[in-house]
């Protein structure tokens, strides 16, 4: 199994955009329609909310981006974000404001009820994350692994370092996780197997050219 470190995973992208003028946002749709796949082979719109916790980095963009489009799907659908919306930049801003239009709760990050919820999607830390989670992200975490939903993990479970698998303090349980191109190396490491769940690997539109490198 080829794996990734979070560095080589950012030059892959770097190479994706300088050489082969594929801009980051086109991969942040696919990333989301990747992981809306998976929740419609999941679940249906009529078993209740999809509920997605986004960050404002690139992992929250792939979360709102799939928010867009289980929204047109018709699935009922709550966005909480673990950042103000201020704090959000680059593509993940722009698909905040691209969500604005569409029938979805988009709120600031409380605890979601439970009773509504078919499907949990944790958008909240990527792989760049480093030291101990703290504050809201932390809040974050812990109110998913109380939830009692199945949750899936976009890209690798936050809280998880994507080179060592070790648990930042905290880490998302999750029942799936969709990463993006290639797994992670630290998704291998025994901590890191028991919150990934099972793992689909998802064709984002980088070109095998540049995997194979």
């Amino acid at each position: 199994m080829r794996t990734v470190t979070a560095a080589e995973m950012r030059e892959i992208d770097r190479r994706a955009l300088e050489e082969f003028d594929i801009p980051g946002i086109i991969l942040m749709e696919h990333a989301g329609v990747a992981v809306v796949d998976v929740v419609r082979s999941l679940v249906r719109p009529e078993e209740g909310a999809v509920v997605i916790v986004c960050g404002s980095g690139n992992n929250g963009g792939d979360g709102l981006v799939a928010a867009r489009h289980l929204a047109n799907k018709g699935y009922p659908v709550a966005v909480y974000l673990a950042k103000a919306p201020e704090q959000f930049k680059g593509d993940a801003l722009s698909n905040l404001k691209m969500l604005r239009h569409f029938p979805v709760l988009i709120k600031e990050f409380s605890e979601f009820p439970v009773d509504t919820v078919s499907i949990v999607i944790d958008a909240l830390l990527g792989t760049g994350t480093k030291g101990e989670i703290t504050g809201t992200c932390r809040e974050a975490i812990d109110c998913l692994n109380r939830c009692g939903k199945p949750i899936i993990a976009v890209d690798i479970p936050s809280g998880i370092d994507a080179d060592t698998g070790e648990i930042l303090g905290a880490a998302v349980k999750a029942s799936l996780t969709v990463t993006m191109a290639l797994p992670k190396k630290g998704m291998l490491a025994p901590a890191a197997k028991d919150h990934c769940g099972k793992v689909i690997v998802a064709d984002i539109g980088i070109p095998a050219s540049l995997l194979d490198a």
